[in-house]
């Protein structure tokens, strides 16, 4: 069997190039699937080889597919479909031809990162121990968040011919506090006090209701948590820029100080992962739906999911390899892990660094590659994509 591969692909190639030429541009290049974003985030994008435009300003926190509401009657969280999809269901159109190109379709979902969404439900999203409200991010703890994400996942599998879904931003945030916490790239996003690792880390757990619930339930003394937290960060600020001695200087030691991280992060860990396992539970019988996280190995996700990703965006073959090989290590022998190789970025100079990249993932154990992305490759680089897929048949 050949390793699977996708490319990573927006509504507005298919309405730039066409639908079919798309997908025959996919099939020629020897991908096996269309990764489509049927939800996404907002972005300012250079788009080199778009006949319609070069710059593009892609509106926040929509879907790229026409949403049935009888999915989403459980939760106050609705979807707002793309002005780009107003004539046109792309994913309607895409399952319509998927067979005539024998490609599969993934549905490439972003869940919890909608500034859209947390701006119109401020209720829903990630709080820090202040109490600051971060809008770009739906907390996976409140019940309104998992139910509109439930519905998601129910919409694309039951109403189109989707054969995975691809979460993006199920969960949290990365443990480092560098995905989907504090910092996020926004707009004019700045830090005049520098915040270190475990700074960031803090600032970026949530305290909101629905995560003090949970907290609770779980028999933690959800108060004293805070109050530690609290003090750690007003001591850090108040000594900015000199960092007070006593505060602990590495993860480690902030766990030793503060033991109740340790039960309050199995808490949120399981959160996602029953989160996964109310998503699994409500796929069709005999479902052959793939459900992929795009983040590294979680051991409790991974009683529900099919698989994990790992980015080695820009990196040489070596340093590729050496990624995927290390992850490999630390999972189960039969977990699948795919590779997230960047065309675009000046990721790559002439067709043998793609090839040499592609083989050292599947070289190091990555069951599949999918590559980023369709709109912002130059048009030179897709090219380079069917000798790299070649080489690894």
């Amino acid at each position: 069997m050949n390793n699977p591969t996708s490319l990573w692909t927006y509504a507005w190639d298919l309405e730039s190039d066409g639908v079919e030429n798309v997908l025959k541009k996919l099939s020629d290049l020897g991908v096996t699937s269309i990764s489509l974003a049927s939800s996404y985030h907002s972005g300012f994008f250079i788009h080199s080889h778009n006949k319609n435009h070069k710059m593009y300003f892609a509106e926040d926190g929509v879907v790229y597919f026409h949403p049935e509401m009888k999915y989403f009657e459980e939760t106050s969280i609705k979807p707002k479909p793309a002005k780009i999809t107003q004539h046109n269901d792309w994913f309607e159109l895409i399952s319509q031809n998927l067979s005539k190109y024998d490609l599969e379709l993934w549905a490439w979902t972003v869940c919890n990162h909608n500034t859209r969404l947390g701006l119109l439900n401020p209720e829903a999203v990630i709080t820090n121990v202040f109490g600051d409200k971060y809008f770009h991010i739906l907390c996976p703890s409140n019940t309104d968040v998992r139910s509109y994400v439930i519905g998601l996942v129910k919409n694309l599998v039951y109403e189109y011919s989707v054969s995975s879904i691809q979460f993006e931003s199920l969960g949290f945030h990365d443990p480092s506090g560098d995905i989907l916490g504090l910092n996020h790239g926004h707009h004019h996003e700045r830090y005049g006090t520098v915040l270190g690792k475990i700074e960031t880390m803090l600032m970026s757990l949530c305290f909101c209701f629905s995560c003090q619930k949970q907290a609770e339930l779980s028999g933690l003394d959800f108060n004293l948590l805070k109050e530690s937290i609290l003090n750690h960060m007003t001591l850090f600020f108040n000594s900015a820029p000199i960092v007070d001695i006593s505060l602990p200087d590495s993860v480690e030691d902030l766990f030793s100080e503060i033991p109740l991280l340790v039960e309050f992060e199995k808490i949120r860990k399981n959160t996602v992962a029953t989160l996964c396992e109310q998503i699994r539970n409500q796929l069709p019988k005999n479902s052959s739906t793939k459900l992929f996280m795009l983040e590294k190995f979680d051991p409790d996700v991974s009683k529900f999911v099919d698989a994990f990703y790992i980015s080695v965006y820009g990196k040489s073959f070596s340093e590729a390899y050496n990624i995927v090989a290390n992850e490999k290590k630390s999972i189960p022998e039969n977990s699948r892990l795919f590779a997230g190789i960047s065309l675009g970025f000046n990721s790559f100079f002439n067709s043998k660094e793609l090839i040499d990249v592609t083989n050292s993932v599947i070289d190091a154990g990555a069951y599949g590659v999918n590559y980023y992305n369709y709109s912002e490759s130059p048009k030179r680089v897709l090219d380079w994509l069917k000798p790299a897929i070649d080489s690894i048949k």
